[in-house]
């Protein structure tokens, strides 16, 4: 250990003292700690490559006054994520012997670094987990710091707690704890079972020797849609709802069939009081999952109700809580299937993500369905959601965020060049100019007859008639409607065929910046660039390469 200590701060020096090393300048401005792990080379390669490959390192954590906060090893480091597992810049799970108390962050042994690796402005994460905790949803804390890995500066991360039961994460009874109290075996020697003929009768966990006495608690849950279903594939514990939803078990990790069995007849309560307009005050917190709907919904988080959808029951608790907070890459005007000029009139997610017959695909729309829920979020949104949200933009939180942020975004950046944006500013305008849109636009709906406005619905097919995108803008008589981006575009279209917008089922083209005064249906079709587009395209050299 010594040996390999030494070979870090060796790295160190070496990373301080170069004049002509960017990592030294970085060094020198930013304002975050900095990160140095040590890890052998063939298994950095390793990790990087395989998402289930975990290694141990030697790790130091010093702050911008170059004090060391942490000295010592990892248990193990390895990349995460799933829709956000980038090819160039990775996420990482990190995990130290003890508990470490640091950055301002809860006490624990497990982080998240989180790559923002689809963001450029790299505050999306910090503004829905602030805006979690003003609404009082459990919401993780987090930080920001300089990764460098065996030398190399690897980008600038944000290093959060990770989702779990604890005394320091989501405080409420640890039902993984007793399992393993009960049992004399490890966790991971018990046999897996799996049963059910079809996918919605589907049931998952461990054969354990001993069973608590007590199984009301505490669980927690992460929801996937139908078309989340290698996500539930990978989890150990887990079920399927009568309705499709595919619910994994994070904790207990390792579930006995009757604790499996328990949680999922509670979901089921859950979806029977729902769909027959019973008392829903008896299931579930309806405060609760009323924020986390409105959270979700006025951050046009694409992942909200579908992924990444926390929910908790504690020992003893009658009632399913919302939350924690987490995974907002995909929010704020950055959803790469919506294109880049997603619009903060875009109708709320609540109420059109999925097709009528598939009521589990997602659980809010599901949930907006029951006139007693509706009526608590829209209450609620009056009450004191809109205030909180104006007050967070308003209060210049973001300014200085983006302020102290504005140098090692800018290096991140230009390291990774997959970004989209043109620029830091452009990569922040993008999410402040839509958020204060988007606020406005809900204040505007909620309190107008939506029977005196217009609707544009749009239906997307790519290239190869494969998959659709189905959405609807809400607007006022009058208004102007900038055409979306396709959304299978990608930032790279084939370079035989161009998308056209044409007024559904015609074959007449809709121009972009039209002045509208009657609901309307637009759809995208593929067709051959002309000439004329193709010599356009290649003088012009837009951002899009249509044409190679």
């Amino acid at each position: 250990m010594k040996r390999q200590l030494f070979g870090l701060f060796l790295v160190l020096a070496i990373c301080i003292g170069c004049n002509n090393n960017k990592s030294s300048e970085l060094e020198q401005t930013s304002p975050f700690s900095s990160l140095y792990i040590n890890i052998l080379q063939s298994d950095l390669d390793s990790i990087l490559a395989n998402r289930k490959y975990s290694a141990s390192a030697d790790a130091l954590l010093i702050d911008m006054n170059g004090d060391t906060l942490y000295e010592g090893s990892l248990k193990h480091i390895k990349t995460r994520g799933n829709g956000t597992w980038s090819p160039n810049k990775k996420a990482f799970n990190i995990k130290f012997p003890n508990n470490q108390n640091f950055l301002n962050l809860n006490k624990g042994k497990s982080f998240v670094l989180l790559a923002n690796a689809l963001d450029g402005s790299h505050i999306r994460n910090a503004i829905a987990l602030d805006l979690a905790q003003l609404l009082e949803i459990p919401t993780p804390k987090y930080n920001y710091l300089s990764l460098y890995i065996n030398g190399s500066y690897s980008g600038l991360y944000m290093i959060t707690n990770k989702v779990k039961i604890g005394k320091h994460n989501l405080n409420i009874h640890d039902l993984e704890g007793d399992n393993k109290l009960i049992n004399s075996r490890k966790m991971t020697s018990f046999p897996l079972f799996c049963y059910g003929d079809t996918i919605f009768a589907h049931r998952k966990g461990a054969s354990l020797e001993y069973t608590p006495d007590n199984i009301t608690g505490g669980y927690l849950l992460d929801m996937g849609g139908a078309s989340r279903r290698e996500y539930y594939i990978k989890s150990i514990s887990g079920f399927t709802a009568s309705n499709g939803d595919k619910i994994r078990i994070k904790s207990p990790k390792y579930a006995s069939e009757k604790e499996v069995e328990y949680i999922a007849d509670v979901y089921e309560k859950i979806l029977y009081y729902f769909e027959n307009k019973e008392d829903i005050t008896d299931v579930i917190d309806v405060s609760s999952f009323a924020k986390y709907c409105l959270l979700q919904d006025l951050l046009l988080n694409y992942d909200g109700g579908v992924g990444s959808f926390y929910m908790y029951k504690d020992k003893d608790a009658p009632l399913m809580y919302a939350g924690p907070a987490w995974d907002f890459d995909a929010a704020m005007n950055n959803v790469w299937l919506w294109g880049l000029s997603s619009m903060p009139n875009q109708e709320q997610i609540i109420k059109i993500i999925t097709p009528d017959t598939i009521i589990g695909e997602n659980l809010l729309s599901f949930m907006y369905a029951n006139p007693q829920f509706k009526d608590s979020v829209l209450a609620l949104y009056d009450y004191s959601v809109s205030k909180i949200f104006h007050d967070y933009l308003n209060s210049g939180h973001i300014e200085e965020l983006v302020d102290r942020l504005r140098y090692d975004a800018e290096k991140d950046n230009n390291l990774y060049k997959q970004r989209k944006d043109p620029s830091y500013d452009a990569a922040v305008e993008r999410v402040v100019g839509f958020l204060n849109k988007r606020v406005d636009y809900f204040d505007w709906v909620l309190h107008t007859n939506i029977d005196s406005c217009i609707s544009v619905t749009y239906n997307e097919e790519n290239e190869n008639r494969e998959e659709r995108a189905i959405r609807t803008y809400i607007l006022q008589k009058g208004d102007t409607f900038c055409l979306p981006e396709p959304a299978y575009a990608f930032g790279l279209y084939n370079n035989t065929q161009i998308p056209t917008w044409y007024y559904a089922g015609t074959d007449i083209e809709f121009p972009d910046r039209t002045v509208l005064y009657d609901d309307c249906s637009i759809e995208i079709r593929w067709r051959k660039p002309t000439k004329r587009e193709v010599m356009q395209r290649r003088i012009k050299k837009k951002f899009h390469k249509i044409f190679k």
